[in-house]
């Protein structure tokens, strides 16, 4: 709820101001966010925005210098891992797998369209636009091989991570934005690729060491 000066009370009128300005900032963000998943990044312009906002471009020009500025602050919120998803202790690696991507899967869902933008931005032409995804996407990757106990500094392990991201990816827009898999046909076809692939990563490493 917003904080409101009572009457006579001298409270500074610019609290109020701020608290407007950030409420309006909010309501920028949360509109480019609605906007960048529905189409790529390169097709949403500061007028798209600030119509969807409701406010002017001017408005958002305030808030946040370029349209690249209001993309990473959308995606910056969703891109770090919180580690209430990535901690699995104890138990075996069956469990830990288990654990995390239920985790994941729920943080999914709480955040679809942000993370819809996510896979578009993949892809763009702007550079510095893909890379903060890549960034999110590999300290993922690191995240994951870790769990399933094989090596983040090992350059195969870390080209089978790579490929199995690719599936995560896809399999996760087939459920979020095409509707064609289920989270119950997700969260078992990850559950069991990715112990299947720690386990012929190390297959592989005795057979090459042998």
């Amino acid at each position: 709820m917003r904080a409101q000066a009572e009457p006579g009370s001298g409270e500074p009128r610019r609290l109020r101001t701020r608290l407007d300005a950030d409420d309006r900032r909010e309501q920028i963000v949360e509109a480019a966010r609605k906007l960048f998943a529905a189409q790529p990044y390169e097709l949403v312009s500061t007028g798209d925005i600030a119509a969807a906002a409701g406010t002017t471009r001017t408005n958002i020009h305030y808030h946040f210098s370029t349209k690249r500025e209001l993309f990473f602050e959308v995606i910056g919120r969703f891109s770090r891992i919180p580690e209430d998803v990535v901690v699995a202790q104890g138990g075996s690696a069956e469990s830990r797998v288990a654990a995390v991507f239920h985790r994941w899967l729920d943080a999914l869902e709480r955040n679809r369209a942000t993370y819809v933008t996510m896979l578009h931005a993949a892809s763009s032409s702007d550079p510095q636009v893909s890379g903060v995804v890549r960034q999110s996407m590999q300290a993922w990757e690191r995240r994951l091989v870790e769990i399933v106990g094989l090596d983040p500094l090992s350059g195969p392990h870390a080209a089978m991570i790579r490929s199995f991201q690719a599936m995560v990816t896809d399999a996760t827009a087939a459920w979020l934005e095409r509707g064609e898999l289920s989270r119950a046909h997700i969260e078992a076809m990850l559950f069991r690729v990715l112990l299947a692939l720690g386990e012929a990563a190390r297959d592989a490493d005795g057979s090459a060491s042998g």
